[in-house]
């Protein structure tokens, strides 16, 4: 980082807020990425679609760079018209976050089995 390696310790989450049912919606309900400080990461990943924005702009006043991405792991729909305007729906949203400081990593897809689906799902 900045023409320095650094070794990366972090943990992967999903967007759930503590303390209530449901997503993380405002930055108080981000303490998890206190919790992230706490056990002594510098990286979290924001696993498996889109994190609200509150997320991000926190993981940055903490001083913790972020892998974030969409949604296509597992046993996805490659040949699925739909799967894939969803994926590039997500990819747009997930854009709003392009010029964040923290953002290191963006990930498309993770996961998933090889084949010709999906290496035409996938842009080249």
């Amino acid at each position: 980082m900045n023409g320095k390696p650094t070794f990366l310790k972090g943990i992967s989450i999903h967007e759930e807020a503590p303390f209530k049912t449901g997503r993380v919606s405002t930055k108080e309900e981000c303490k998890i990425l206190l919790w992230t400080k706490e056990l002594g990461c510098n990286f979290i990943r924001l696993t498996h679609y889109p994190h609200n924005k509150n997320m991000v702009k926190e993981t940055e006043k903490l001083g913790l760079v972020v892998w974030s991405e969409i949604p296509v792991y597992w046993t996805v729909l490659f040949d699925n018209e739909a799967t894939y305007k969803n994926a590039e729906k997500q990819l747009e949203d997930m854009a709003r976050d392009k010029n964040r400081a923290a953002i290191v990593l963006w990930s498309i897809v993770n996961e998933t089995p090889e084949g010709e689906s999906r290496l035409q799902f996938l842009p080249i």
